[in-house]
């Protein structure tokens, strides 16, 4: 992923958007911008992590980056922040990664998980090796879904009990999202401090997502 990270200037962006956003046609807009601008031939501009309602990470060349940061607003993105990556991770731009992650998981020995795991490509529970090599294959260059696999695990038929769910260490990345997606499962959730230097760092992380 590094190497393919240097083929080309690419890189992601945090955005934050309202219910009206269309993020499809934001990044066709810039795709478009880029062809018919920069010449460029096949731009790569696409959602590479879908975080929780109205939040995503973009990732693509620089050039439709720019683009969206100047004309996001216009598009009813509320924020923006470039995420400090070398590249655009989970987007078209790392297909070139694919064959090398393929060959390299050929020479590991994986076994079914004893518990559930999911993948965040289709949100499924991983059945068999051969599944397990080829998601994570596709994950390489295929979008992080996040919001869809929370509600897959927490998926439950109506008087169905929510588990207790923990967060172990510093940051309180789950719990905020948690509300954000499932307020029935996050009154089950719990965070587990590893000690007071995290406490700094969950209410910033907590106050950002409540943005």
């Amino acid at each position: 992923m590094q190497r393919a990270s240097e083929e080309v200037p690419s890189g992601m962006l945090s955005v934050l958007g309202r219910p009206q956003t269309r993020f499809p046609q934001l990044c066709h807009d810039a795709r478009i911008y880029c062809k018919e601008i920069h010449n460029m031939e096949d731009p790569v501009c696409s959602i590479a992590n879908y975080l929780y309602p109205q939040a995503r990470v973009i990732g693509g060349n620089k050039e439709c980056l720019s683009y969206i940061r100047k004309h996001g607003k216009k598009y009813g993105l509320a924020r923006m922040k470039p995420v400090p990556v070398s590249g655009a991770f989970h987007t078209a731009l790392m297909l070139s990664a694919q064959d090398a992650t393929y060959k390299a998981l050929q020479e590991v020995d994986i076994e079914v998980p004893v518990i559930n795991v999911h993948s965040n490509v289709d949100t499924s529970s991983y059945q068999n090796p051969h599944q397990m090599r080829r998601l994570l294959t596709e994950q390489v260059a295929s979008p992080v879904k996040w919001e869809q696999l929370m509600h897959t695990l927490y998926e439950r038929a109506q008087g169905q009990a929510f588990p207790d769910t923990y967060e172990v260490g510093p940051g309180g990345q789950l719990g905020a999202v948690l509300a954000r997606v499932n307020m029935k499962a996050r009154k089950e959730y719990q965070k587990v401090s590893c000690g007071e230097e995290d406490s700094d760092l969950t209410s910033n992380v907590q106050a950002t997502a409540n943005d």
